[in-house]
């Protein structure tokens, strides 16, 4: 019997009609999306007619931000159409009004004059009676195209005849006399330049406040806030918030030849305690970050010492001093450290050690005597090492015994290179040359040279009681001989204290401090004293 198939051949003809029908409406949506995606003609037209963010600029705006500002519009749909009220976006430069201004960014520049200038600081008065006049007081003041922008946002009254140099000619300039002030940004400080303050500011300084402060760049901004915001965050991609971060100074204090407690300091010491050092001097190097002391002086007890003593000597009383005064670390290579004896030598090193004195340049044995000893600062790393060039030779440590570092070539090459490893800047301190002679030795220049060839960023001398050559590069200096530091047996020394400034890891400033006994109390030089002094140190520097 045949079997009926009309139940299968309804279905069948059921599931033709599903397909046909999906497939219609496939159909129908496809050409649905491709009829929805073509841009309509009036759609189009409204799109075009969307408006632009407009952006307006109050004073002439430096390159950079104009640059950033043009990328800007052109990335985002917006216009630049220069001073004009009705703008969604307004940057100004230097306005005075600045109630509905938001801050954006700021840039400070310094009032700079030759390394070898006595002048120290001006009045914003005198400053704009050179910006006016351009000669005060036999002083006459550049600046280049750049800061020509700003000087002429900043101040009503800019005199006839200012001199605009290229800004490769600042340099020269300023090094023709000691009577050229320029104004620079704050990057471009160096060494060769000493940065003047203006009423008592400074901005290498670390307390630099920036309110009353006439050489600081401001940007403003004011407008819609989600677009204000947008646009902050697109200059500060370029530009920085500041070109200065107080966080990032880092000051470096460096003193010369010292015997503390001996000779004359110790009835000084005796008599007035830590005030026969002045205040001043007190506050210099506390306040430094890293502050370095060579001292030759070791224990001992009794320790006897008189102004013609010739054998140092120190208590645990006056050597704390080093400790009241706020110094980090002590070289210990001077060819007085043993004048009492080896067990006295060894009991000053745990006494430096005990009281968390970072000692250098001589140790319990050869290899302790060689260990860059790391001091670090504002996340700067500070690597001290040291040698002794001078007899008595005994004195110099051994694998089993104390004493002060030996070198020869290979053994200062390969501390340096430790060194550097360790540290961002190293510190070499040399216990060497004449004590009162300016004259260098031939081997002072040989391991000078060296010592910075084998990657150290500054020599020191230790053993000279006055100032010798010094000579600094970019990317070095040597200080043959530093001087003395605290007058001990010999009344007549030159002592000074030198502060080096650091902006991250670079060198900026070399402040030197001259100082001196009177009255029984030592104390920083004034007038033309300090004058005259620093006339003499200033003799045997080059910058190169």
């Amino acid at each position: 019997m045949a079997i009926n198939h009309n139940l299968t051949d309804k279905e069948t003809r059921k599931a033709k009609i599903a397909q046909i029908t999906y497939a219609t409406i496939a159909v129908a949506l496809t050409i649905f999306a491709i009829y929805s995606n073509i841009e309509k003609p009036e759609e189009k037209k409204d799109n075009k007619t969307q408006p632009k963010t407009t952006i307006c600029t109050i004073n002439t705006l430096e390159p950079t931000y104009t640059q950033t500002l043009e990328k800007y519009a052109t990335e985002n749909n917006a216009e630049i159409l220069g001073n004009n009220p009705t703008c969604d976006i307004t940057i100004a430069r230097n306005v005075k009004d600045i109630n509905t201004y938001n801050r954006l960014t700021t840039k400070t520049y310094a009032l700079v004059a030759r390394y070898d200038t006595t002048l120290e600081s001006i009045t914003t008065q005198e400053l704009m009676a050179l910006l006016t006049t351009q000669s005060n007081n036999q002083k006459t003041i550049v600046w280049d195209t750049q800061t020509d922008q700003f000087i002429r946002s900043t101040f009503e009254s800019i005199g006839v005849g200012q001199r605009v140099v290229q800004k490769d000619e600042i340099k020269q300039e300023i090094l023709k006399s000691t009577n050229t002030l320029a104004i620079i940004p704050f990057e471009e400080i160096t060494l060769a330049y000493k940065v003047i303050s203006i009423d008592n500011l400074n901005p290498i300084s670390k307390d630099f406040n920036t309110l009353r402060y006439p050489l600081i760049d401001r940007y403003w901004i004011k407008g819609d806030e989600n677009t204000t915001k947008k646009v902050s965050e697109y200059i500060k991609t370029t530009i920085p918030e500041t070109n200065i971060n107080p966080s990032q100074i880092t000051t470096l204090t460096l003193t010369g030849s010292s015997a503390v407690g001996s000779g004359i300091q110790q009835s000084l010491y005796t008599t007035k305690g830590i005030d026969y050092i002045n205040p001043t001097i007190q506050n210099l190097i506390k306040e430094s970050d890293i502050a370095q002391i060579n001292n030759e002086a070791s224990l001992a007890t009794p320790c006897v010492q008189t102004e013609n003593t010739t054998k140092y000597c120190t208590t645990e009383n006056n050597l704390k001093l080093i400790k009241d005064l706020g110094f980090d670390v002590v070289g210990v290579n001077g060819n007085h450290i043993m004048d009492i004896s080896y067990e006295r030598y060894q009991e000053t090193l745990q006494w430096y050690a005990k009281n968390k004195l970072e000692y250098y340049a001589g140790g319990t044995n050869s290899e302790d005597a060689w260990t860059p000893r790391v001091v670090e600062a504002n996340k700067l790393k500070f690597a001290f090492i040291g040698f002794n060039y001078l007899y008595p030779f005994s004195y110099y440590a051994t694998k089993n015994t104390a004493g002060s570092a030996n070198v020869n070539m290979e053994i200062m090459k390969t501390t340096i290179e430790k060194a550097k490893k360790l540290a961002d800047i190293v510190v070499v301190d040399m216990s060497w040359g004449y004590e009162y002679d300016t004259d260098l030795l031939s081997y002072q220049t040989e391991y000078a040279n060296a010592a910075v060839q084998y990657g150290a960023n500054i020599v020191i001398g230790t053993n000279s009681r006055i100032y010798q050559q010094t000579q600094i590069t970019d990317k070095s200096m040597i200080f043959y001989g530093l001087g003395s530091f605290l007058p001990h047996t010999y009344k007549d020394s030159q002592s000074a204290i030198y502060t080096l400034t650091y902006y991250k890891d670079k060198p900026i400033n070399l402040k030197i401090t001259p100082i001196k006994l009177n009255n029984q109390t030592v104390t920083t030089l004034e007038g033309s004293e300090l004058d005259s002094t620093l006339q003499k140190v200033y003799s045997n520097i080059k910058i190169n």
